[in-house]
């Protein structure tokens, strides 16, 4: 071995880098990605609040849909019946 060998890092498998530099750059990429990660948690966290703030102000106002007669969903057999008795096929069709 020569002077200049004996203070190098040792090579990974490809024999081209530092094995240590590798695991120092995957850390570092983890830590970003980790960073990045909480970042997004904590705004998903905030519209999730944001949102149930505005869930809970449309409740309170009396603009929700509570109290609005629903309209029923006509069955096969019922539209089967209607259009046999052959009822409001003018209503539908002008």
């Amino acid at each position: 071995m020569s002077e200049e060998d004996a203070g190098a890092e040792p090579e990974n498998e490809q024999g081209n880098a530092p094995v240590e530099t590798d695991a120092n750059n995957m850390l570092e990429t983890y830590k970003a990605e980790n960073d990045r990660r909480e970042k997004l948690l904590a705004r998903q966290e905030e519209l999730l609040r944001q949102q149930e703030a505005l869930h809970v102000e449309k409740t309170l106002s009396g603009k929700t849909n509570a109290g609005v007669p629903q309209t029923k969903e006509e069955t096969p057999e019922e539209y089967a019946a209607r259009v046999m008795k052959n009822d409001d096929i003018e209503k539908e069709y002008s």
